[in-house]
């Protein structure tokens, strides 16, 4: 899910593509090449539009307002399952592991010394405090900075596969792993007791500042003003 700067709802899967909600009303945007499938895996809005992951690289809406798969070589045919933007660069994770920053023009890998062969799995930047999250598919969050050095691993016990990262206002960090939902906060990692406690796939700040988190088994849930909602239950999903 993305809502774009003008209020627009973005929503991606793995099987219809890509389709906008708008006015009430839901429309599949069409490929521009025909021969091209669009699972679309994860969403960025940046200051050129909407780009979007899909199992043969790096996406975008063109100027014909269709979906079209760009022709970047070192993201072609590799699934990206996680996008941030730096304000200049899209930082793309791909299935494989590894970490690529795309300008535009030019694309690039961006090497991490991690511990223990780890692979990267999510990617987060921060522009206000022009900084990185990177979380990996066994137990660390790393820090790094804005030239890509890390600067500190946070590592999480009794927890596997950082699938989404982010900061709250709080300067808390909210880490979405395979077993539900942890916060670190003063050097301390603690795990949130709520309703979804495994496989939470994602996390998604709306325009109020409430938090969605999204899991492939127990459906989405919101926190607001310090309540969780579990939307899945309450819609009966």
């Amino acid at each position: 899910l993305l809502s774009d700067n003008n209020g627009i709802l973005w929503i991606g899967s793995t099987d219809q593509g890509l389709a906008k909600y708008e006015n009430d009303g839901i429309t599949f945007l069409k490929c521009e090449n025909e021969n091209e499938t669009c699972s679309v895996q994860c969403l960025i809005e940046t200051k050129d539009g909407i780009f979007f992951g899909t199992e043969n690289g790096l996406g975008r809406i063109n100027e014909n307002g269709n979906v079209e798969i760009l022709k970047i070589p070192e993201l072609e045919n590799k699934l990206i399952r996680c996008l941030s933007y730096t304000g200049e660069e899209i930082l793309c994770v791909t299935r494989d592991g590894k970490l690529y920053a795309y300008d535009g023009t030019s694309c690039r890998e961006i090497a991490l010394d991690l511990d223990e062969q780890q692979n990267i799995r999510s990617v987060y930047y921060c522009t206000d405090r022009k900084q990185a999250l990177i979380g990996t598919d066994r137990d660390s969050v790393y820090r790094v900075n804005a030239d890509f050095e890390i600067t500190e691993r946070i590592k999480i016990k009794d927890a596997e596969c950082v699938n989404s990262i982010r900061y709250t206002d709080d300067d808390e960090i909210l880490i979405a792993t395979d077993y539900g939902v942890l916060v670190y906060s003063e050097g301390v990692v603690r795990k949130q007791q709520l309703l979804l406690d495994n496989s939470v796939d994602d996390i998604y700040l709306d325009y109020e500042g409430n938090y969605w988190f999204i899991s492939s088994r127990k459906g989405i849930a919101k926190i607001s003003n310090s309540r969780f909602f579990n939307i899945t239950h309450s819609a009966q999903l």
